[in-house]
């Protein structure tokens, strides 16, 4: 299985938005817990580059859960309706259909 970074620029904000919550969640979670890496890291680059390895390894990880989540399935809320993109086969899926055709819409309802 190849693993490939996906090429969708509103997963890659999403992810970089997560991961600096994250970020912040873990140090509020470490300034609490009294936890700190002051004694074990001297240098202040060093701890800069501990940081932002953190903080790419958290935003690639965000990605790859947001692309998986996203892959085959999209649920939209529009107005209070609730619209589910899916990939497949038009006529397996059950219920209504919306098919666009030249300028109109079709709906159509396949009894099952």
């Amino acid at each position: 299985m190849k693993l490939t970074l996906p090429n969708i620029p509103k997963i890659w904000k999403d992810s970089a938005i997560i991961a600096f919550a994250l970020i912040a969640g873990i140090e509020s979670v470490m300034s609490i817990a009294a936890i700190s890496f002051y004694d074990t890291i001297d240098k202040w680059w060093g701890r800069l580059l501990l940081v932002i390895a953190v903080y790419i390894f958290l935003m690639i990880v965000a990605c790859f859960v947001k692309y998986k989540l996203t892959k085959n399935i999209l649920t939209l809320n529009i107005r209070g309706i609730k619209v589910i993109i899916k990939q497949g086969d038009i006529f397996d899926a059950p219920g209504w259909r919306l098919i666009p055709f030249a300028e109109l819409i079709s709906f159509l309802n396949f009894s099952v």
